[in-house]
């Protein structure tokens, strides 16, 4: 570590957020919401508004599970993830200690997606008496060691705020939470796409079979294994195309563009014969759409942990072994599933909702 790294890492916390609060405000052109009510509101910190659709699917869900859990009447601020350093002198303005903060949630808690963590763990050590929710996710640290700074920070400001509820979205990652952060309230409830609302229009299925796999950090599959399940594939289906839940050159900061983008995606799985996935969106939005649909795990335990919830559902298998692809696909492809998707629930979520807007009702 290099001798300014070393002075860093010995300087108090707040001293260390001020400086990160500096570095990412002082080039922002700061920005304002206008006409805000004076009673207690709830922010939404985090939206996505880039082409990652299972990040879209996760921002329209969270937000229409909260509005509809707290009422047309109680005001919701939201914030894009894109947006929060120029809304942050704002924010800091505006936010009271009554109001409910709720972080967005996903896969970035932890030390693979840093910006992302940093700007959690500001939102949590400025607003010590506020009342904090992260929406179900996923942690990952590659790695625990003192010398990793966002991991020893992360572990000084969570479990110092009293009043910070941590929802994680499979077994790994509540174990997790509940061994870094003893001092939270940490609980396991479903991603919240789980929950979106798809309307399948009654699609006709057609003779193609979609690969949507991953090209960037988090994929674990050569390309040795990819050519090995295309020619898999091909042997049975002569309609097999490679797509993926990550769109280039998207911007949909608004709930109308995330849904035509969302549903798009879904019409695309309602007609395939068989989806073949290591995307963890890719195979919720197989579930949605009652596609049947092989699993392959990715660079850490998400999609295997998520998967649990559904593990009973016919049309969605999880392996991640690559040999069994060729009887995986025989077993699934035209076949008629008669059972319905699996309703799962979200309860104590609902119930932290509710008493939070008790008190101002």
């Amino acid at each position: 570590m290099s001798i300014k790294g070393e002075i860093y890492r010995h300087l108090p916390l707040d001293l260390k957020i001020s400086i990160e609060i500096y570095k990412k405000t002082k080039n922002e052109e700061q920005k304002c919401i206008n006409n805000v009510g004076n009673k207690p509101k709830i922010y939404i910190i985090g939206e996505s508004d880039n082409g990652n659709v299972g990040d879209l699917a996760i921002s329209l869900s969270q937000y229409e599970f909260v509005r509809e859990k707290v009422g047309g009447d109680i005001e919701i601020i939201r914030i894009l993830y894109s947006d929060f350093w120029k809304y942050f002198k704002w924010i800091e303005k505006n936010i009271t200690e009554d109001d409910l903060i709720i972080i967005v949630g996903g896969g970035n808690i932890g030390d693979v997606y840093i910006e992302a963590e940093e700007i959690r763990q500001v939102i949590i050590r400025k607003y010590p008496q506020n009342e904090i929710i992260v929406f179900p996710s996923t942690i990952f640290y590659q790695n625990t060691s003192k010398n990793n700074e966002i991991y020893q920070k992360s572990l000084k400001i969570y479990n110092t705020h009293k009043k910070l509820f941590l929802y994680a979205r499979e077994r790994y990652s509540y174990d997790l939470l509940k061994k870094f952060y003893p001092h939270c309230k940490v609980y396991l409830l479903p991603d919240i796409v789980f929950s979106y609302p798809y309307i399948t229009n009654n699609l006709p299925r057609e003779n193609k079979i979609l690969l949507c796999l991953r090209h960037d950090a988090e994929g674990v599959l050569s390309e040795n294994q990819i050519n090995k399940i295309l020619d898999v594939c091909k042997a049975k289906c002569k309609n097999v195309f490679f797509t993926d839940t990550f769109i280039e050159n998207v911007y949909a900061p608004d709930d109308s563009k995330r849904k035509e983008i969302i549903q798009k995606k879904l019409a695309e799985f309602s007609q395939a014969q068989l989806i073949i996935t290591d995307r963890l969106h890719g195979m919720i939005l197989a579930y949605l759409s009652k596609t049947p649909c092989i699993v392959l795990s990715n660079y850490n335990y998400k999609i295997e942990g998520v998967y649990e919830w559904i593990k009973e559902i016919e049309w969605v298998v999880y392996t991640d072994k690559i040999e069994k692809i060729d009887s995986l696909t025989d077993e699934l492809m035209g076949k008629t599933f008669i059972k319905d998707s699996k309703k799962l629930e979200y309860k104590t979520l609902e119930k932290q909702l509710d008493s939070w807007v008790k008190q101002w009702r």
